[in-house]
């Protein structure tokens, strides 16, 4: 059964089981994954909400989101920020640091990924702050 479903998607490997247990979950992994590396934040949202991953699968998944993360402009990084909650944010920083600690990622995605983490931080601390 595994091995068969396992595809690219805009230069991005997914997993068989990625797949398969988004099937599970009646979401199209893919799909998702694709409209994310497209730009769409209401897809990508969807996407960091992901939570029936556990063990290498979360690993796995940090690092798709970290390939998203990488292919947006600082104008699309930001506009993520502002549209996302506190929560989400969590998400997203928690995903990005697994990410970059268990997958190999290009010197620049790296730079990019470590200055969104920072940015994420910095929002973080700024709401605690506020609260």
């Amino acid at each position: 059964m595994f091995g068969l479903h396992k595809r690219e998607v805009k230069g991005v490997w997914v997993s068989d089981m990625a797949i398969y247990l988004s099937r599970e979950q009646d979401v199209n992994y893919c799909e998702m994954l694709s409209e994310s590396l497209d730009g769409n934040i209401d897809s990508f949202r969807k996407f960091i909400q992901i939570k029936y991953f556990d063990g290498e699968y979360f690993y796995d998944h940090g690092y798709r989101v970290c390939k998203v993360i990488s292919s947006y402009s600082q104008n699309d990084v930001a506009k993520c920020f502002s549209l996302f909650t506190q929560d989400e944010l969590k998400d997203i920083l928690w995903l990005l640091e697994v990410g970059l600690e268990y997958y190999s990622l290009s010197r620049d995605e790296v730079k990019k990924i470590n200055n969104v983490i920072k940015q994420i931080e910095v929002k973080l601390n700024k709401k605690d702050a506020e609260n």
